[in-house]
């Protein structure tokens, strides 16, 4: 039996996978490795292999098509998906609103959330962008948008002088979420917000409970705010090319 046949023939329940047949080093070894592709690591208290939320639909995928590679869409690579209209108008709900703030949108992407914000009268909103071509979207859709800066380069390098000099009122966000990467974002966010005001982000469900150090302390940082962490409905993303899960977190500062 190939690694590819151990896993398909495992035991898996939600994101557990339970490995029972002896395996040989070298055969345990490929099997490690196909695992490791999903960030798949073992659990010693589930005693079983966990796999994250984040990669379950990819490892899914990977089951049914026997672990061939796959090559990923500009939209993978770069964690980048569309935050759909409604929930990004939902964002801006969170809290007591945003009517008259200064808003931070850490990856703005095409620029629904910005847009979200606009409709909702923030008075005015930063965003930044790592990716060149979203970047010259963003600069044609809001052409002329005195209320709308836009900043382009990689966000957790940015500083506050970067970002105007100014503390935020809000913080708007759907992050890329791989290897958590939304975590990082939303911690080094947090840094740009007046104390009284909030982070209101899409998040993946991984933040809900992955067990590593690093979100279980964003959880705990959450809780301490009294802020919360909520899922949003199965395949919100759908319509924008992922069945990834999602959710809403909501983070006072």
């Amino acid at each position: 039996m190939d690694a590819v046949n151990v896993i398909r023939s495992a035991q898996v329940e939600g994101n557990k996978i339970f490995i029972t047949q002896q395996l040989g080093r070298d055969l345990y070894n490929q099997v490690a490795r196909l695992l490791a592709r999903y960030n798949v690591k073992w659990d010693r208290r589930a005693k079983a292999h966990v796999i994250p939320a984040e990669y379950l639909q990819d490892f899914n995928a990977a089951i049914a098509n026997g672990f061939t590679e796959k090559k990923q869409s500009i939209q993978q690579q770069i964690g980048f998906f569309q935050t759909p209209e409604h929930l990004a108008e939902g964002l801006c709900l969170e809290g007591n609103g945003i009517l008259g703030c200064r808003v931070l949108e850490p990856n703005g992407g095409h620029g629904r959330i910005i847009q979200a914000a606009l409709n909702q009268c923030a008075a005015e909103v930063v965003t930044v962008e790592n990716y060149p071509p979203n970047v010259e979207v963003l600069r044609d859709v809001f052409l002329g948008n005195e209320d709308v800066t836009i900043c382009p380069g990689d966000f957790l390098e940015k500083n506050l002088d970067d970002l105007g000099g100014e503390l935020f009122d809000v913080v708007l966000a759907n992050p890329p979420f791989a290897k958590g990467q939304d975590v990082d974002h939303m911690m080094h966010a947090a840094q740009f917000v007046k104390k009284g005001g909030h982070i209101s982000a899409i998040m993946g469900a991984g933040v809900q409970h992955n067990t590593a150090k690093k979100f279980r302390q964003f959880r705990d940082f959450v809780a301490a705010q009294k802020g919360f962490i909520e899922p949003l409905p199965s395949q919100s993303f759908k319509a924008e090319g992922t069945l990834i899960e999602t959710v809403q977190v909501y983070l006072p500062l």
